[in-house]
């Protein structure tokens, strides 16, 4: 009994370990997809589309840090002066950040980049790109 006593120990601590691992992990895929958006709304130039661009959202899983949030304006107010940029949030994004700029969608959310690796398509370094 001292024996399945310890087992029973050592499997409690390996899931919380993996429990540990998983959020750290989520927490780093959030931030680097987070800045790869940015270096890419940093890059882009919608095709047609001058300043005349009405609205830009910015979708991501969850409150975005304040210090994130304001890059993401300097960058869409330098190339779209008269946007109105909206944040929103959905959860089933997991993390990362979906921008959709005059019809023009930037993916760089977590569920997208898993999709993209158990498909076999995640050697890409760039944010999944679509036209509407």
């Amino acid at each position: 009994m001292a024996e399945l006593g310890l087992l029973g120990k050592v499997l409690i601590l390996q899931v919380l370990a993996a429990i540990v691992v998983g959020y750290v992990l989520k927490r780093l895929m959030d931030r680097e997809l987070m800045l790869a958006a940015l270096e890419r709304v940093e890059m882009f130039a919608p095709a047609g589309v001058g300043d005349e661009a009405e609205k830009v959202v910015i979708v991501s899983a969850g409150p975005m840090p304040a210090e994130q949030r304001a890059r993401f304006v300097a960058i869409l107010k330098d190339k779209l002066p008269h946007a109105e940029i909206e944040f929103l949030e959905n959860a089933d994004l997991r993390g990362g950040v979906v921008i959709e700029i005059a019809g023009e969608v930037l993916d760089f959310s977590l569920v997208t980049r898993l999709q993209f690796l158990i498909k076999g398509y995640g050697k890409k370094n760039s944010g999944y790109y679509s036209r509407l």
